[in-house]
């Protein structure tokens, strides 16, 4: 607060010295001027008020707006980006679809079968694969063999597509 009255003087000296130039050189036009400077001096004023209950109210001071854009603005979570990254690598290769996207995929699919159908997905097979489809299952079984051919193709996008849209579904 005791920084206002110096910050304020600041902000109105080159007005206050245009208010001078025009009540010395242009007298005919004072009248306009200084409504002109009043004004100012008031957008001035409101401006040392905001910031002083910015200070003073610290929470208030961002709008959800802007905090919806910070937000917006931040990173995806690390675990969200390592997914899309193996998501990736398991389209290009099907060693990675089995030990880096699979396990994720599973983990997911046994939380969703449980908390939400009573169904344990390596105990209840034939409900696991009801609810799953035979596609998400396919990739998803326990007893799925590690591929012969490390570098075959992993899933297709669509295939991809399709088995998140079956685990959405649960």
């Amino acid at each position: 607060m005791r920084d206002a009255l110096p910050r304020a003087l600041r902000l109105l000296a080159l007005p206050t010295i245009a208010l001078l130039v025009v009540a010395v050189f242009v007298s005919g036009r004072l009248e306009p001027a200084v409504r002109v400077y009043a004004l100012v001096v008031c957008a001035v004023v409101v401006a040392l008020a905001v910031a002083a209950l910015r200070r003073v109210l610290p929470g208030a001071a961002e709008s959800p707006r802007r905090r919806g854009r910070a937000r917006a603005r931040a990173e995806p979570p690390r675990s969200l980006a390592q997914l899309e990254n193996e998501s990736a690598l398991a389209i290009g290769d099907a060693l990675d679809l089995h030990f880096r996207l699979r396990p994720h995929l599973r983990l997911i699919a046994t939380g969703l079968l449980e908390g939400r159908h009573g169904v344990v997905l390596d105990r209840d097979t034939e409900q696991a694969r009801a609810l799953l489809g035979a596609e998400t299952w396919e990739l998803l079984r326990d007893d799925r063999p590690v591929p012969d051919d490390r570098h075959a193709p992993g899933l297709t996008p669509g295939a991809l597509e399709r088995v998140v849209l079956s685990l959405e579904r649960l």
